[in-house]
């Protein structure tokens, strides 16, 4: 069985958000666990985004908090409501405001996930 961590840090790596769901409750779930927080319910299983969120915040970073982002700098997070009902924070296009429809990039950035403008058609 793998660790928890090793299921968030390969979606991450990749570029995707993992996240829990619960099949008695139907809950999701953003901070992974070993079992249900709603219902208790033992081993959510694991599933992934569908990449596409609404922005609620964005704010570019100016200052690293560790020496290794520091040569990342100016990079921006957002808090991202995704379409599976959980708020997340991942990288985000600096261009991106509050309520922004977004989407997850095909490819990580600095090994997270890092969400960029809807292509408008």
């Amino acid at each position: 069985m793998k660790a928890i961590g090793d299921y968030i840090a390969a979606a991450y790596a990749a570029g995707r958000i993992a996240y829990q769901h619960c099949s008695g409750c139907g809950q999701n779930q953003i901070f992974a666990r070993d079992f249900c927080v709603t219902c208790l319910r033992p081993e959510p299983e694991w599933r992934e985004a569908g990449g596409i969120g609404r922005i609620v915040a964005c704010t570019t970073m100016h200052r690293a908090p560790t020496s290794e982002w520091k040569a990342r700098l100016p990079y921006a997070i957002a808090l991202v409501d995704i379409a599976e009902g959980l708020r997340v924070m991942a990288l985000a296009d600096s261009n991106l405001c509050a309520g922004d429809t977004a989407r997850l990039r095909d490819q990580p950035v600095h090994d997270l996930p890092y969400f960029e403008p809807m292509v408008k058609i």
